[in-house]
């Protein structure tokens, strides 16, 4: 609409009235609501700890125990506190055990009756990851890839989510490779509707390298669709041993040796195929090799990863 529309809507008074009044409205129930929640539920809060945890879980698929439940503000929305979080499988065995939860409540969803976060915050001392020998990937006895009860692709319905873990353990039974265990994890998931970004920091075992930056956007709406999504991948660090890292990737070419900084960015789009740029310098700084790898190559790995999966599934 032009501005001269919007001025003429302004000048009748008609219209005035009724937007100071949707305005007015707006502002009333959103202070009632506020002191709703801190005079009357906050002080109340860890009554309504089962609840809660049930309907975290019923929205999760999985079953919640929740040791200690507050809440408090956080830029105008409110914030639950959740410590000692325990998560069980389909066989209620823990899975999952969470130090502390920070939970951050968008309002808009709320006004449909809907639960959504803000912002997430989670604090753990160690996650377990398996991919078993039929491509599957497990947290802890939780499927990631969309099979099972668990909803995994809830994760991808928040807005931000922030996870610290002290360790992670990464044990890949279709290679048959040893366990790997990545310290210091730090990383953060953003999404606005079906596109996502992934930023983590991953310390490996001193052996293999320095930390390394990881970055990952992709459109997508399931985890089980994940061989269509289209999708942008970039790993960084300062020192890697490449042969060491080869129980647990696959290269397109073969690695006995080499040491030094590592860059790589691969892209994939459905039906317009993989490209990839690999840089790696020594450790006396010369460019050992950067160029874009042959898409026979790279695409070979991509697609046998793919075909495994979805053979799996």
């Amino acid at each position: 609409m032009p501005i001269q529309g919007i001025r003429a809507l302004f000048a009748r008074q008609w219209f005035r009235r009724t937007v100071g009044g949707v305005l007015a409205t707006t502002i009333g129930l959103w202070v009632v609501a506020a002191c709703v929640l801190q005079f009357w539920l906050f002080p109340r809060i860890d009554t309504y700890r089962a609840p809660l945890a049930d309907a975290v879980g019923a929205a999760l698929g999985v079953q919640v125990e929740v040791g200690e439940l507050t809440a408090d503000w956080a830029h105008l929305h409110p914030r639950f506190t959740l410590d000692d979080v325990a998560v069980f499988d389909s066989k209620h065995q823990l899975a999952v055990r969470l130090s502390r939860l920070k939970a951050e409540i968008s309002w808009l969803p709320l006004l449909t009756g809907s639960l959504r976060f803000r912002t997430l915050v989670v604090e753990t001392p160690s996650l377990d990851f398996l991919l078993d020998a039929a491509g599957h990937l497990f947290l802890s006895g939780l499927p990631l890839d969309g099979g099972g009860d668990f909803r995994v692709d809830a994760l991808l319905e928040q807005g931000d989510i922030n996870l610290h873990s002290e360790q992670i353990l990464w044990s890949d039974a279709m290679r048959r490779a040893p366990t790997l265990a990545i310290k210091d994890v730090q990383l953060n998931l953003q999404s606005r509707g079906a596109r996502h970004r992934l930023d983590a920091l991953l310390a490996p075992p001193d052996a293999l390298g320095k930390p390394l930056r990881l970055r990952a956007d992709w459109s997508g709406r399931s985890f089980s669709d994940w061989t269509t999504w289209q999708s942008t991948v970039s790993i960084e660090t300062k020192d890697i041993d490449l042969a060491g890292w080869s129980a647990w990737v696959d290269y397109p070419l073969p690695v006995e040796s080499g040491r030094g900084k590592f860059d790589l960015s691969v892209s994939a789009n459905p039906g317009r195929g993989v490209d990839r740029c690999i840089a790696v310098e020594s450790k006396a700084g010369a460019r050992v090799k950067a160029a874009t790898v042959a898409a026979a190559n790279i695409g070979r790995v991509l697609s046998t990863t793919r075909r495994r999966t979805n053979n799996a599934a």
